[in-house]
C-alpha cells in the first residue's frame, strides 16, 4: 500500500511539473511574440524616419513622401505601444489560466499597412510619369 501511495504522489508532482513547465513554455512563447512586435515597430519607425530624410519628392503638390513616413512612424508607435498591452495582458491571462482570442489589432494593423500599401502604389505611378 505504502508503494501505491509513493506512485500516487510521484504521479501528482509530475502532474504539477508539467503544469509548471507548460506555464513556463507559454510565457516564453509571450514574450517571443511581444519582442516580434517591437521589432517591427522599430522596423517601421526606422522605414519611416529614413523614407522622411532620403525620399524628398513632392509630386502635384502631394506630400506623400511625408505622408507615408508620418503613416509609418504612427503604425510602428502604435504596433509597439499595443505589443506591450498584449503582452502584459496576456501574462496575466497565462496566471489565470484563461486566455481570450481578439482580432481587433490584426484587423487595425493590416488597415494601416493595407493604406500604406495603396500609398506606395500611387507614388511608384506618379514617379514614373
Amino acid at each position: 500500500m505504502a508503494q501505491n501511495e509513493h506512485e500516487i504522489l510521484s504521479m501528482e508532482e509530475r502532474q504539477q511539473r508539467t503544469a509548471l513547465e507548460s506555464r513556463a513554455r507559454t510565457h516564453l512563447a509571450n514574450e517571443r511574440t511581444f519582442l516580434a512586435w517591437l521589432r517591427t515597430g522599430i522596423s517601421l519607425i526606422g522605414l519611416g524616419l529614413a523614407a522622411a530624410k532620403f525620399l524628398d519628392v513632392v509630386i502635384r503638390g502631394l506630400p506623400l513622401v511625408r505622408g507615408m513616413s508620418i503613416i509609418m512612424v504612427v503604425t510602428g508607435i502604435l504596433m509597439t505601444i499595443d505589443g506591450a498591452r498584449r503582452y502584459i495582458r496576456h501574462s496575466k491571462q497565462i496566471e489565470a489560466g484563461e486566455f481570450l482570442v481578439t482580432t481587433q489589432t490584426a484587423k487595425v494593423v493590416a488597415g494601416l499597412v493595407t493604406l500604406l500599401g495603396l500609398m506606395s502604389i500611387v507614388f511608384i505611378l506618379l514617379l514614373r510619369r
